[in-house]
């Protein structure tokens, strides 16, 4: 018969009776010290006491909350089968099934999707403004009324009372609304007709500005102004010159007035009254009442002296000046450094001057150009026309049908004329200005000081 005595359990059961004493030790509030090289972690999986084994696990804290060995796994509050972590695209809205990023995006001023955008796919034309607009509701009172056209919105940006969707045709401009009142020739379309009412008589291009004068006599100029070469006078004229750096006109009473660069005496006119007036590079000519033409402004090469004759009109050149007198002659002065100031013989009805090379029309309508011709600009083409303008390096002119041809030089696309039907046509160094047969102004060619920008 055996008779010891067993005094002390199994190891296993050991280890039992201590992870009991263990949890007792933590429910009563006391602390058991886990022999050495052991830890709570055989119970939660978090060797700090503090974390409960059937602890929630809390996105973005960086720790294991339930004791899984994980940290910030993925949780699904809303069960809309997208976690608020633990992936890369994670729900933004865990406490709404209707948002995770697989949702498509509703017009109703929230981010569905979790992209970081509201009612994406609502403004097509990106001008801020969605199709269901600003209060999220699709209706016509606040809405885009064309998501493809940016210039289209229920936006009052002007504060003129119109908006574009309401028929505002510039929601920039405070002047121009579908109730506005047209004003002739301020550069609006003021009622939102889809017409600027200003009939130009009268239009020249200088060297980086251009001016006009409409049918009230006002005196309309843009592009560069940096001697007040484009700032006219705030009284009506009956017809502009605008050269380099200044501009001549005449006034209603028939006299000469200039603005902008004098550094010749070229904006110093003389007195007296005239019938027209025409800017070369430094200089200047009239036709006087009494018919005769009187030049000022630089005169190194004789540019500023005519000859004594009577004349129907004037053109004022770059270093020199050409003039149809009372027999329909031609007479140039000046430079004649390439022939410019050589015409041919004949009858005319108008000449121009321009760089280095004239043009003119023969009493038949036919073109006839002398002087330099290395671009062609003196080159004409053939048929009948009803006036002419010499540039720079090319030249332009208005068939007696009112089309426009150009010829010469056409790096900026200054002979490259527009169709319609055209009044007038002037000529500068690398651009034009025409009037259209609706009175319209039209202008080509380099414009890198809003010159061909009427």
């Amino acid at each position: 018969m055996n008779k010891s005595l067993t005094l002390f359990p199994p190891a296993s059961s050991l280890s039992m009776v201590l992870v009991a004493l263990a949890l007792s030790a933590s429910l009563w509030g006391c602390e058991y010290s886990y022999p050495e090289g052991q830890s709570d972690s055989v119970v939660d999986g978090d060797d700090d006491d503090s974390t409960p084994p059937a602890g929630v696990e809390i996105c973005g804290d960086g720790i294991d909350n339930n004791g899984d060995g994980r940290v910030d796994e993925a949780q699904d509050l809303d069960l809309d089968g997208w976690p608020s972590c633990g992936l890369s695209v994670i729900d933004c809205d865990d406490n709404d099934p209707a948002v995770h990023p697989a949702a498509q995006e509703a017009c109703d001023g929230r981010d569905q999707n979790c992209n970081l955008l509201v009612d994406e796919g609502y403004d097509h034309d990106s001008d801020g403004v969605t199709t269901c607009g600003p209060d999220g509701l699709s209706d016509t009172a606040d809405d885009d009324c064309d998501d493809n056209d940016a210039e289209l919105h229920h936006f009052d940006t002007d504060q003129d009372g119109e908006t574009s969707c309401a028929g505002d045709c510039d929601d920039q401009d405070a002047e121009s609304s579908s109730s506005g009142t047209e004003v002739v020739c301020d550069g609006r379309d003021n009622d939102c007709d889809g017409t600027s009412q200003c009939f130009l008589v009268q239009i020249s291009a200088g060297g980086e500005h251009s001016c006009g004068v409409d049918s009230a006599g006002t005196v309309f100029c843009w592009g560069w102004d940096q001697e007040g070469q484009a700032t006219a006078p705030d009284e009506p004229f009956t017809q502009v010159s605008a050269g380099p750096l200044y501009t001549c006109g005449l006034n209603l009473g028939a006299a000469l007035q200039c603005w902008g660069s004098d550094s010749h005496g070229q904006s110093d006119p003389p007195a007296g009254t005239f019938t027209q007036v025409s800017t070369g590079e430094l200089h200047a000519c009239a036709v006087g009442s009494d018919s005769s033409v009187q030049c000022w402004g630089r005169n190194d090469y004789g540019q500023a002296n005519p000859p004594s004759a009577s004349f129907i009109q004037v053109s004022a050149g770059e270093v020199h000046s050409c003039g149809v007198d009372s027999s329909g002659q031609v007479l140039c002065w000046g430079s004649d450094s390439s022939g410019q100031a050589s015409p041919p013989a004949g009858t005319f009805t108008q000449v121009s001057a321009g760089y280095q090379h004239s043009c003119a029309i023969r009493s038949s309508g036919e073109l006839e150009c002398w002087g330099w011709n290395e671009d062609g600009q003196a080159t004409p083409p053939s048929g009948t026309f009803s006036e002419v303008s010499a540039g720079g390096v090319h030249s332009c002119a208005v068939q007696t049908g009112g089309a426009l041809e150009c010829w010469g030089y056409d790096y900026y696309s200054e002979s490259s004329a527009p169709p319609g039907t055209f009044a007038q046509i002037s000529s500068s160094l690398h651009y034009n200005c025409s009037i259209e047969s609706s009175g319209q102004a039209r202008c080509w060619g380099l414009d890198d000081y809003g010159q061909a920008s009427p």
